[in-house]
């Protein structure tokens, strides 16, 4: 670890080059989560040195707050106030210090625990946010979120066996407007147990925890990487047509084996969904259906190449299950929380391209690498080379254990607790930028 009084001077010196994002870069190291072994003897220089820094990017309001934290480190309400905007700004790993702190001088403090939980819950550190809860059984015994919290970080640790120790503590909750608290363990834990003998629920289990904490079925991991520290996720990916025709593949193998029927196809307004719609259509037989304010609560496969690409009016109306539909989406970013998650998702990406955006590629002619422009032709044109395309059978051989999950999956019968694909009603859970199997990120 470098010296704090090197990573400040060059910090500062960048400021004074009038680059304040290059210099908030250098003091992150300083400031994330614990913080520097010599933060806490230099607490009031650096946080002044980040409300200037704040002060050229986010303005005077933010670099008050920080600058108040600097000059008065033991104020509960500006150690909080400043953690809850830091979460807010998107900067969880330097809020957990500061609510950390703020922790330290009263660790019995639920709101202030609360929020630090939530802190290293989106910087990843669910270990951290075990670790500080187990701290006060106290504030355990007597306030149902702080137990919910411990149930579900540990569960994204891997573990199974806390959460179901707890559990029939937390059903115990007389309050009805909680008792999603209990069912959504419940139901992570009632997944986990149909997967027994299926999967190994282990840290490189991508298919297997996915389908635990968010109920959806994972149709494709990436091959590449898996001893890199990607365990299924991509990092940067070049979609295809072969691929996106074995995802249909995967589709309807899933489909089947969920003795699912599938009335209609809807098309959504948006360029690369539709083509996927097309192509599904053309390849189950089934007609397609415009998704209008008559038609969005009737049964059907709803198919979405990536929910990004969709507007909130949509996004809402998708929020909920209904009796007889089915939501895929084509590929999915795992770094960043998704307001719902797929019934059923076909990869998880950092950074994807589609086959018909513009993008880097090798020349067929020169061999060289080369700018491609986006695909101009028709959806219907587009939608007939997926049906066309022809993917390796060898990248199918992992359909026995998805069959197994979804033949598994059938036999769940709490509402609650069922994966997304034999829901009926209810809100679709969250994906969440967080698992029991880690994975590498890029800058």
């Amino acid at each position: 670890m470098e010296n704090y009084t090197t990573v400040y001077r060059e910090a500062s010196q960048a400021l004074a080059n009038e680059d304040p994002q290059e210099a908030f870069q250098i003091l992150l190291s300083l400031l994330q989560y614990p913080g520097h072994p010599e933060l806490r003897q230099n607490w009031r220089e650096a946080l002044s040195l980040f409300a200037e820094i704040g002060l050229a990017i986010a303005g005077e309001e933010f670099a008050l707050k920080v600058q108040r934290v600097a000059e008065t480190s033991d104020d509960l309400e500006m150690l909080y106030v400043l953690g809850y905007e830091l979460i807010e700004y998107s900067l969880p790993e330097i809020a957990a210090t500061i609510l950390a702190r703020a922790n330290e001088i009263n660790p019995t403090e639920p709101t202030i625990l609360c929020e630090l939980v939530h802190a290293l819950e989106v910087n990843g550190q669910n270990t951290e946010a075990c670790r500080f809860l187990r701290q006060v059984p106290e504030l355990l015994e007597e306030n149902p979120l702080l137990l919910y919290l411990l149930s579900f970080n540990a569960l994204m640790t891997g573990d199974l066996v806390e959460p179901k120790q707890l559990l029939p503590r937390l059903q115990q909750n007389p309050e009805s407007s909680e008792s999603w608290m209990a069912e959504r363990i419940a139901g992570m834990l009632e997944r986990a147990n149909a997967l027994q003998g299926i999967t190994l629920l282990d840290h490189q289990d991508l298919r297997g925890w996915h389908f635990v904490i968010t109920g959806a079925i994972l149709l494709h991991l990436s091959p590449y990487g898996l001893d890199e520290g990607m365990n299924g996720r991509y990092a940067y990916t070049q979609d295809s047509e072969n691929r996106i025709s074995q995802a249909i593949q995967r589709l309807r193998a899933v489909i089947e084996a969920g003795k699912i029927s599938v009335p209609c196809v809807f098309v959504l307004p948006n360029r690369e969904s539709a083509i996927l719609s097309h192509a599904v259509a053309k390849i189950l037989s089934c007609p397609l259906q415009e998704w209008t304010p008559e038609t969005w609560e009737t049964p059907g496969l709803i198919v979405t190449y990536d929910l990004g690409q969709l507007d909130s009016e949509i996004l809402e109306q998708l929020s909920q299950h209904r009796p007889g539909q089915i939501l895929w989406i084509h590929a999915s970013c795992w770094t960043q929380e998704q307001s719902l998650a797929a019934d059923l998702t076909t990869y998880l990406y950092q950074y994807n391209v589609s086959p018909w955006q513009e993008k880097m590629g090798v020349d067929p002619d020169t061999k060289e690498m080369k700018q491609f422009a986006e695909v101009e032709a028709s959806i219907e044109e587009l939608a007939d080379r997926i049906v066309q395309a022809t993917p390796d059978v060898d990248e199918l051989n992992d359909l026995p254990q998805l069959m197994s999950i979804v033949q598994s999956a059938r036999l769940i019968t709490e509402e609650s607790a069922k994966p997304g694909l034999f829901r009926q009603c209810g809100q679709r859970n969250l994906q969440w930028n967080i698992s029991p199997v880690p994975s590498s990120r890029f800058a």
